[in-house]
């Protein structure tokens, strides 16, 4: 592999489990990335190549699929736009499918290794299912209003979104 990806700045992670999710403030999306390109992540910011990468996956596999998962993983990533492309030697993906991959991958799925996914949502939508409808309690410990609605005192501590 000739091209390195780097990671882009200012992305907030949190792990969960063996998966990690991403938070970029930028684009306002938040990133769940399954186990595999969540560790090519990990390998990437800290400074290992694309070769490095591949060889770690490699010894941990037994298996030479490596390369592609680890393609398909910058694929993921880069999809997701969470990898720093402004130097525009993007190298795409040779004639790599995922089915063909996932028909050499049966290795893979015996060691455990998921194959790379990334789930990516907005903030916005995820705000969205935690907001206070009209009629329901806010302040306070309570959620916020949904846009478009004001948290109104009522008295006696009683505050609702109208």
């Amino acid at each position: 592999m000739k091209y390195t990806p780097r990671v882009k700045q200012g992305l907030l992670r949190h792990r969960l489990d063996d998966q990690v999710l991403v938070y970029d403030s930028n684009a306002d999306q938040v990133h769940l990335l399954d186990s595999t390109t969540a560790h090519v992540l990990e390998l990437l910011d800290a400074g290992n190549s694309a070769d490095s990468v591949a060889k770690e996956f490699t010894q941990k596999l037994g298996s030479d699929s490596s390369d592609e998962l680890v393609a398909l993983s910058f694929d993921e990533l880069r999809k997701a736009r969470l990898l720093d492309e402004t130097d525009g030697d993007i190298e795409p993906l040779a004639d790599l499918s995922r089915r063909n991959f996932l028909r050499k991958a049966g290795i893979a799925a015996a060691a455990g290794i998921a194959i790379p996914v990334i789930v990516t949502m907005t903030a916005n939508s995820g705000y969205a299912q935690g907001c206070a409808t009209s009629g329901q309690a806010c302040g306070g410990s309570d959620p916020v209003c949904c846009t478009g609605l004001t948290c109104v005192n009522l008295g006696s501590g009683n505050k609702r979104c109208q």
